[in-house]
């Protein structure tokens, strides 16, 4: 009970003394994290400059490069265009991240010819390329842009289709012979004959 007091009056006391001060500090913000499909844009607002990232097509990669995977080589085809103002891909913002969390950072510090540009874009430019990860334990289930240890932009996997209907005639043929229709599989189920 002691340290707590202690801990609140010593918190309490510096408030205090930082109001007597005259310290001001920006306000901190936290922007929300955005959550979409792969194959889907999502926006990065930075002040006047917003850019729109696209991740698609995560999956086990075929492609040689000049990295030797510990785990098993993963890609991610991304783009990344300046809507407003001039944006810097930073693709060492990307991460691959699996369903428990395990997060595996794009492999940025490798350059390939089929990887997304790193150079500044003017408005309305925009750069594709492949963000390469080196997956070491499970599959990775959706990509993360995180800056400064915050998502700020999460690309999942979309849910399933749902499972294909029977066209509705068939449905409804179904239907009407499970009933006893058409007539002739009626008569013959009500006389006895097959």
């Amino acid at each position: 009970m002691l340290k707590i007091t202690t801990f609140t009056s010593a918190l309490a006391a510096t408030v205090a003394t930082s109001g007597a001060i005259g310290i001001i500090s920006a306000p901190i913000t936290f922007a929300e994290t955005t959550t979409q499909t792969i194959g889907s844009e999502g926006k990065l607002v930075d002040g006047n400059v917003i850019q729109a990232w696209t991740i698609s097509d995560l999956k086990p990669s075929t492609d040689v490069i000049p990295y030797q995977p510990i785990g098993t080589l993963w890609e991610a085809t991304a783009t990344d265009e300046a809507i407003q103002g001039a944006a810097t891909p930073i693709v060492s913002n990307l991460n691959a991240r699996t369903q428990s969390g395990q997060t595996y950072r794009a492999l940025f510090g490798v350059a390939t010819p089929q990887g997304v540009n790193p150079a500044t874009l003017g408005q309305g430019q925009e750069t594709t390329g492949k963000v390469y990860f080196d997956v070491t334990g499970d599959k990775p289930e959706s990509v993360v842009y995180n800056a400064g240890g915050q998502d700020l932009l999460v690309w999942v996997q979309p849910p399933p289709s749902p499972p294909s209907q029977p066209p509705l005639a068939a449905a409804a043929w179904m239907q009407r012979a499970s009933r006893g229709w058409p007539p002739s599989i009626a008569m013959r189920n009500a006389s006895g004959s097959r």
